[in-house]
């Protein structure tokens, strides 16, 4: 039996500040049945990694470089997805919901 998803903490993957930049949109289609966000995230813990929040209306956009939460948790996942018009296959963290914390 393969293990295709693993739920994690994400305090002990990431640490407790995560930074988001970079997103892309890739929309439904016949190759794609569902909407995903797809963005690039650090933190101390993990230098560069890809983050997938399938939905549009379950993660903001962030402007430019800036801190995000996970409400719901995180997850690690092997899987194909489609980043800077290159499709790629590998492990991501993949989140339900994504926010990003305003500065005030």
């Amino acid at each position: 039996m393969d293990i295709k998803k693993v739920y994690v903490d994400q305090n002990e993957v990431l640490g407790n500040e995560v930074f988001a930049s970079a997103t892309e949109e890739v929309r439904a289609n016949d190759y794609n049945p569902v909407s995903y966000r797809v963005f690039e995230i650090s933190s101390r813990k993990e230098p560069s990694a890809y983050l997938i929040v399938e939905g549009f209306k379950m993660s903001d956009v962030p402007e430019g470089r800036q801190k995000i939460v996970f409400p719901r948790g995180i997850a690690i996942e092997h899987r194909q997805f489609r980043f800077g018009g290159k499709r790629k296959r590998e492990n991501v963290i993949v989140a339900e919901e994504m926010r990003v914390i305003k500065n005030k």
